[in-house]
């Protein structure tokens, strides 16, 4: 994921969905899919925390499809 941290704003700020966690209701799971990720469709999750005075990106991970489709 280090390669592709140029695209966790372009994520943040227009996310194709955004699913709340199932394990806490202060993390979101935000998707965007891009065509080219390892020559193919791939959705770029980023499980984010937030806080009432900030927000706090967990963990990032490549998706084949959004969870819960």
């Amino acid at each position: 994921m280090a390669f592709q941290m140029h695209r966790f704003s372009e994520t943040l700020a227009r996310p194709e969905v955004v699913r709340p966690s199932r394990s806490s209701r202060t993390v979101q799971l935000y998707y965007r899919l891009y065509p080219d990720l390892r020559g193919r469709n791939r959705y770029i999750c980023l499980v984010v925390k937030r806080g009432t005075s900030y927000s706090l990106i967990l963990t990032a991970y490549l998706a084949r499809k959004i969870k819960g489709d």
